[in-house]
Formats: C-alpha cells, sequence, structure tokens
C-alpha cells in the first residue's frame, strides 16, 4: 500500500504512487467533471479497495456523493448526503489536518439543519486551514459566510457561540470573522471575537477600534441596549492612547462622550478628530 498520498508536500497532499490506484483515480475524476456522479463512483470505490486510505480519492468520492445529493430535483436520498459525511470523516481520521473535510462537514451539517455542529466544523477550519499557510482569502471568506449563516438560521445564542471560540487563529481571522458578525448585526458575537484580538495582542490599537466599532453600532441600532458605560469607555480611550493618530478613535470616543452627556470631552475629542484628518491630507 503506497504511503506517499499520506504524505504533504508544499501544504498539497499528493495522488497515490500506485499505477492502478492513480488509474481509477483519474478515471473518476474524469467522470466527476462531466458531472457523471455514479461512475465517478464506481472508479473511486474501485481505487479505495487497493487503497482504503487515499485520502484525495475518498475526498472525490465524498464530493460526488455530495454533489448528487445536492442535485436530486424532487426527493433528496440521504443515505447520499449520509455517504459522504462517511468519506469526509474518515478522511479526518487518516488525516487530522485535511482542511478540506471540515470545510464540507460543516456544509453538510447546515444542509441538515444541525447549525451549532455545522458551526463547529467550520470554525475547525479556520484553525487547521490557517495553519496549513495556505493562502485563499475566497475560502476564508466561504467559510466566514457559512459561520454567519449557522449562527442566524440556527438562532445560535452567544453564549453557546462563546463555548466554541477555544481556537488558536491569527488576530487577522479573528477580526476577519467580527466583521462579518458586525456587519450581519451579530454584534455581541462580533464583541466576543475583537475580545479575543486584544486579549492575546493588548497593544494592538485596531482591536481596541474595532470594539468601539461594536459598541457605536449597539448604541445606535439597539433602542434598549444597556451599556457597560465604563467597559467601553476603558476600551475606547485604550484605542486613543494606542493611535493617537486614528481619527476613528478620537471620533468614536467622542460619539461615547455624547451619549453620556460630557459635552466638554466629546468636544474635544471631536476637535481631535478634524485635527488628525486634516493632517492625514497632508501625509
Amino acid at each position: 500500500m503506497s504511503k506517499i498520498n499520506r504524505e504533504k508536500k508544499n501544504n498539497k497532499w499528493n495522488i497515490s504512487e500506485n499505477e492502478e490506484v492513480k488509474r481509477y483515480y483519474l478515471l473518476g475524476n474524469k467522470f466527476l467533471e462531466q458531472r457523471n456522479f455514479q461512475e465517478a463512483i464506481i472508479y473511486y470505490k474501485k481505487a479505495l479497495e487497493i487503497d482504503p486510505q487515499d485520502i484525495l480519492t475518498l475526498s472525490n468520492l465524498g464530493r460526488a456523493y455530495h454533489h448528487s445529493y445536492v442535485l436530486q430535483s424532487s426527493t433528496k436520498d440521504l443515505s447520499l448526503l449520509d455517504n459522504s459525511e462517511d468519506c469526509y470523516l474518515e478522511a479526518t481520521k487518516i488525516d487530522p489536518n485535511f482542511w478540506l473535510s471540515y470545510f464540507t462537514l460543516g456544509v453538510i451539517k447546515i444542509e441538515r439543519k444541525e447549525f451549532l455542529k455545522a458551526l463547529t466544523y467550520h470554525l475547525k477550519f479556520l484553525t487547521v486551514y490557517e495553519k496549513a499557510k495556505v493562502i485563499s482569502f475566497k475560502m476564508y471568506n466561504h467559510a466566514t459566510n457559512y459561520i454567519l449563516e449557522s449562527i442566524k438560521k440556527g438562532k445560535i445564542s452567544v453564549e453557546s457561540f462563546k463555548k466554541l471560540l477555544n481556537i488558536s487563529i491569527s488576530k487577522e481571522i479573528w477580526t476577519l470573522l467580527g466583521y462579518g458578525l458586525l456587519h450581519n448585526q451579530l454584534y455581541e458575537s462580533a464583541e466576543l471575537c475583537f475580545l479575543k484580538v486584544i486579549k492575546k495582542h493588548p497593544d494592538y490599537s485596531s482591536g481596541y477600534i474595532d470594539l468601539g466599532n461594536v459598541y457605536m453600532e449597539m448604541i445606535k441600532n439597539i433602542p434598549d441596549y444597556c451599556p457597560d458605560l465604563n467597559k467601553i469607555k476603558k476600551y475606547l480611550k485604550k484605542a486613543v492612547e494606542l493611535d493617537t493618530n486614528n481619527e476613528i478613535a478620537w471620533n468614536n470616543l467622542g460619539t461615547y462622550y455624547t451619549f453620556v452627556d460630557d459635552f466638554e470631552k466629546a468636544k474635544f475629542c471631536y476637535i481631535s478628530f478634524f485635527i488628525v484628518s486634516f493632517q492625514s491630507f497632508f501625509i
């Protein structure tokens, strides 16, 4: 049994060196491209009979099952979805770093309306994908959109979301996710993401500015919002302290002081905002 297909080079998985496995795999791919999924399934299965741990063949078999399920016009055959899920679960056992499995498992769970499980898989995808150092904003964007879909359709609470956030991803990915949540008015979940950023990077001014943006949106858009004013002031002041030349930080702090009727301090912040904005034209 060939082992090369379970090793990675340059962050890519390799086709098996076994010629028969390779031949069946490529035939399966040809039928997959032609959208002849039943024939593709036959050849992928033949390859896996020879090497049941060939991860690329297993993944494409899962893909063929999944496409067959999605393209059914009327009554859905759930066994196709079951088979697809089994393939991707097996792939994660063969290689826990095979990020495509987590991504597709999340999609499958959305189709099953198991939104909390879908959310778990897509968050797992973010951690594994980033560690693989694959540079594709498109995949991050897709995963973020699926995460938003799971939270909204599944009506997942902030507390449930918080329990899933014990993951290791960079401040850039936390920020991307936070922006997506903020744009969709999932303010408390967005707040959790930006809090993750400043907890790990306490001197990262943009993290405090992003938090400020969340609080300003909550103040503007939630009529019965009862904010923790001391907490908000602490974060907004920290943003200004870390970056006195950031006009957004000054504007957010000015908005806060206006909200609490401290107009003298608000005036100072807005003047600072205009000075910084004016200076930026000459830099």
